[in-house]
């Protein structure tokens, strides 16, 4: 399946990975249980190039293939999930920019971006539209020497530190699938707000924000793309952010099974390690043969990305099995700690919560299930 990565590559993964175990795991448990904004980790993050991970060089950055990037989110979840969403929100806003922005937008924003200097994110769901984006009420209308932004978004991840955010805003009342538009905008603005942070069950040290926008004027050159192909856009982004999420769930399921494996090792029950017992040895089985078979669908459909092939359904397979083995994994894995899984100080009662978001992000299980559906009769119909 061409699965070796070269030897750039390798230095880059060993980089997030060692960056994982030796800093994220001793500030991890402490920004979950404050829900505090893991400032300075990530700016080493951003010292060490991974803000630039989609990013082609010619802007600043370290792009080289897609699968690289889903690995690094996997390596850094493993250690700390809410530093891994933050890094995907950003990269997803990014990748946005560096696949459909003009040359002005690619070359002003980007080199920044990857450095770490503005942070990114994308503002699409609303309180009334989560999966419905074709009902967003968020709006722009057009002005002198540009447009007016009124609306209301939630749930979005960096909203409240965030530099620059793509937002998804309807440009007129007609056909709702082709009356969207994306516009970027850059903080701050007048009558652009930001609500308080969401007191989350997990992902605590990830800022999730509500977003107000009160006649708030953009510039002609804030337009991402051509108007009318806002949602277009945003669907065929969504292969590459839907792969990042399955990488972020298997990263937290990763970390939940090795835990595990450990711990019914070293713990005795009646004169044994519980390693030994024939249910734990088939929860084992069951949570390594499952995160098998999500990291085969993950790289596969990563390699076929990388070959700019459309991988629309494959995405979709892949967050939809990825975050519901998560589901699985993680609670077998808190099973086999018992007790122990369930106090604050384990780091399986965190990935406990943590791992419950990923099935709802980019596309909640209920969504991908249709859309795998009609793939497949489409095919074979």
């Amino acid at each position: 399946m061409g699965l070796d990565f070269s030897t750039e590559e390798r230095l880059i993964l060993n980089v997030a990975r060692d960056f994982s175990a030796k800093r994220l795991s001793a500030a991890s448990h402490d920004a979950d249980m404050l829900g505090t904004w893991p400032e300075e980790t990530l700016r080493e993050m951003a010292h060490l190039g991974l803000f630039g991970i989609v990013i082609p060089e010619a802007h600043g950055g370290s792009f080289s293939s897609y699968r690289l990037y889903y690995n690094v989110i996997r390596e850094i979840a493993k250690t700390c999930a809410s530093h891994a969403l933050t890094l995907l929100s950003h990269s997803f806003a990014s990748h946005i920019i560096a696949i459909f922005g003009g040359s002005d937008q690619k070359e002003r924003l980007l080199p920044k971006m990857a450095s770490g200097e503005i942070l990114g994110a994308v503002a699409m769901t609303e309180p009334d539209s989560g999966s419905d984006l074709a009902s967003i009420r968020t709006s722009v209308v057009p002005c002198e020497d540009g447009f007016l932004l009124n609306g209301h978004k939630q749930f979005i991840t960096n909203g409240g530190k965030a530099d620059v955010i793509v937002v998804l805003a309807a440009t007129s009342a007609q056909n709702p699938l082709f009356n969207k538009s994306l516009f970027i905008v850059e903080k701050p603005l007048p009558g652009f707000t930001t609500g308080k942070s969401e007191n989350k069950m997990g992902f605590r040290a990830a800022d999730t924000s509500e977003l107000f926008f009160d006649d708030v004027k953009l510039s002609k050159q804030a337009l991402l793309g051509k108007e009318g192909q806002g949602m277009l856009l945003i669907m065929k982004s969504l292969q590459s952010s839907r792969l990042a999420s399955a990488a972020l769930a298997l990263g937290i399921a990763e970390s939940a099974h090795e835990e595990a494996i450990l711990y019914a090792k070293q713990r005795k029950q009646f004169g044994k390690p519980i390693s030994e017992f024939q249910m734990i040895q088939q929860y084992v089985a069951d949570n390594e043969t499952e995160l098998e078979c999500g990291r085969l669908l993950l790289n596969n459909a990563a390699i076929k990305q990388d070959l700019r092939e459309n991988t629309e359904a494959y995405s979709a397979m892949a967050k939809y099995y990825c975050s519901e083995t998560a589901l699985r994994v993680v609670s077998r894995a808190l099973q086999i700690h018992g007790a122990y899984g369930y106090i604050k100080k384990s780091p399986i009662e965190r990935h406990y919560r943590d791992v419950r978001l990923c099935t709802i992000i980019e596309g909640t299980s209920e969504i991908l299930r249709p859309l795998i559906s009609k793939y497949v009769c489409g095919q074979k119909g």
